[in-house]
């Protein structure tokens, strides 16, 4: 045993003589703060369940030694049908949201968009579109650039999604064949991916023909291989006819059942504090009564704090907590902890609006017998609420063309062949009760920034979200060049005899400055904001967290959610996240390798003094 080894084991002896002092916090589900016990602490306390913080939840947890607290704002999704049914997730009533609103933007005629964030166990991944997306090889690559850090190119994030995603056929036994690519699959993965239950959809048969009779598209048989660009059918995280989300993969009952993982739900995280040692050393988060609007107590953590609050709500903290922009801190009187003017600078959202066309009576979808959908679902979890109800299980990636006049006005805002400039979703089922079909048309790859900040030093109060859409000119270009793109795809065989007029704003019919000021009355938000706490190079001054997700110029505080994110995805930001946080859980573990025993020195183990190790502030002792 070395020397250095030798004086960390006496240290570790000390404290195990007091350990009988300090309550054991076991396997606990909590509906209230007021279930916490007073004096309780723990290793790791993470803010928030979605994509990011329940993946590094469960897998910290996965180490007995590691004492973890999750805490979500939001209520359990536990026995909530809407949120449980695919199908449901259009209709889903904003109960489970933050009901976020932007503040006015200018680009869009001085209009307030919606802006919507999961306020339930699993965050977003329990409110979304359930479309599983990877995005393409560039765009990780990019971040790889962006940060120093190899580790985030796509080679080397391959095990990460493969840890993620356990691929399934679809339970209605329909035959998937030439849908998907299952060797690009993972097999054993947190969260199912699967395929539409039901197939053989007008509008999809219409896709195939359109592809094939026009140069300009290309059928993409696996849209996840790591070049989105084409047709191709669209994969759901679905399982068994229900969502997979981040809680049934990751927080399910038998990880929920961990001695050392206690989940608090229904509270609000107010701010992240110093540990009581120095300034910038984190180690407590408060927490409060958003309906009372009171601060109700702190909560230790002895080895890190991590942020997973996503784009809106990290900022939002560390703002709250001093963490920012010095000169923004002092004007709304809140005491600067760091100086870090990054903070809630460079969100991304993808902008998007919906291409309606008259349908023929044909062409319309014979609505479902409500009671009888259910009735099914509750029973063998098959028929209409199973899947997404879109009525088309297509998805299509598309570029613009090199030789297009758009680019000789805009360099090509892409970062590579492989990414997409837009995204189409057919969807046939927008308008179920209308003569109408609508496609959803999204900017994949906007330059527009906009910033994340907070309205007065009273935390309760709802953050300042400013994205900026269409703050660039080449955002709304590119809008134009895209829906000519949508309308030549529209125009192949067959559309014609289930697609009347057109009820959008036509480019080549209105006037350049009608067409602008009716485009920016009708574009709204993608819900796939990223940024605000952007990953940098170690070394620049740039930027909010290292490649590592720590927080730059302070300890014991990390970052995992789609804030970190430097260069937003080209297609849904679910599958980027998850990505992030399974590597972001092997870089904690890592690190603390070196203190708790169940991720190294295996010596420990045997003194029988593990299980006062953490208890005692080890990890903050380690880290020091």
């Amino acid at each position: 045993m070395s020397q250095k080894i030798s004086r960390r084991f006496l240290k570790l002896a000390a404290f195990a003589l007091l350990s009988t002092q300090v309550p054991i916090v076991q396997g606990l589900f909590l509906n209230d703060a007021s279930e916490l016990p007073d004096d309780a602490s723990y290793d790791f306390i993470v803010v928030g369940s979605g994509a990011g913080g329940a993946v590094v939840a469960s897998r910290l947890s996965e180490n007995p030694e590691a004492k973890v607290l999750l805490i979500e704002s939001g209520p359990s999704d536990e026995g909530v049908v809407g949120l449980q049914a695919p199908a449901l997730a259009v209709t889903l009533p904003r109960t489970y949201e933050w009901n976020t609103t932007t503040v006015p933007q200018p680009s869009l005629n001085g209009r307030s968009v919606e802006f919507r964030r999961g306020h339930v166990l699993g965050g977003g991944t329990s409110v979304n579109l359930l479309i599983y997306t990877r995005g393409s090889t560039s765009i990780y690559d990019e971040w790889a650039k962006k940060t120093g850090d190899d580790g985030w190119k796509w080679d080397n994030i391959q095990e990460y999604i493969r840890k993620n995603e356990r691929f399934t056929l679809p339970n209605s036994g329909r035959d998937v064949t030439g849908e998907c690519s299952p060797e690009v699959h993972g097999e054993s993965g947190a969260v199912s991916v699967s395929l539409g239950n039901k197939g053989d959809y007008l509008f999809d048969r219409l896709g195939l023909e359109s592809v094939a009779a026009q140069d300009e598209f290309s059928f993409n048989p696996d849209m996840n291989s790591g070049n989105p660009i084409g047709l191709g059918y669209t994969q759901l995280t679905i399982n068994n006819g229900q969502r997979s989300s981040a809680v049934s993969g990751y927080l399910n009952s038998t990880v929920q059942a961990r001695p050392n993982l206690t989940i608090l739900v229904n509270t609000y995280v107010t701010r992240v504090l110093s540990d009581g040692k120095e300034s910038k050393s984190i180690g407590k988060v408060e927490i409060g009564d958003r309906v009372t609007r009171k601060v109700l107590r702190t909560v230790s953590a002895n080895g890190e704090v991590v942020l997973a609050a996503g784009a809106v709500g990290t900022p939002q903290i560390l703002l709250n907590s001093g963490i920012g922009d010095a000169r923004d801190l002092e004007v709304l009187g809140i005491p600067v902890v760091h100086n870090l003017p990054d903070v809630g600078k460079h969100f991304v959202d993808h902008p998007s609006t919906v291409l309606p066309f008259l349908r023929t009576p044909d062409a319309t979808p014979a609505p479902a017998d409500t009671e009888e959908a259910l009735k099914e679902w509750h029973d063998s979890k098959t028929g209409p609420l199973s899947d997404l109800g879109l009525n088309t299980n297509q998805l299509l990636f598309g570029r613009i063309a090199p030789g297009s006049s758009l680019w000789k006005e805009h360099s090509d805002p892409a970062v590579g062949p492989n990414v997409p400039h837009y995204e189409l979703l057919p969807a046939n089922a927008v308008f179920p009760t209308f003569p109408i079909f609508g496609a959803l048309l999204v900017n994949s790859q906007p330059l527009s920034t906009g910033t994340v900040g907070i309205r007065s030093s009273d935390p309760f109060d709802e953050p300042l979200l400013n994205p900026g859409y269409l703050s660039e000119k080449v955002d709304i270009d590119l809008y134009a060049e895209a829906i000519r793109a949508g309308k030549r795809y529209f125009s192949g065989p067959g559309w014609a005899n289930v697609l009347g007029a057109p009820l959008f704003a036509d480019p080549d019919v209105l006037s350049k400055e009608e067409w602008e000021t009716t485009m920016r009355s009708s574009v709204f938000s993608g819900i796939h904001g990223v940024g605000g706490a952007i990953m940098s190079p170690r070394s620049s001054w740039r930027g909010v967290v290292d490649p590592d997700l720590k927080v730059k110029g302070v300890k014991g505080l990390r970052i995992v959610d789609a804030s970190v994110i430097p260069h937003i995805p080209d297609g849904h930001p679910l599958v980027p996240i998850y990505v992030l946080a399974e590597r972001a859980s092997d870089l904690i573990a890592e690190e603390w390798s070196r203190c708790l025993p169940g991720w190294g020195e295996a010596f420990l183990q045997q003194t029988g003094l593990v299980g006062w190790m953490a208890s005692w502030g080890v990890l903050k002792t380690c880290q020091n």
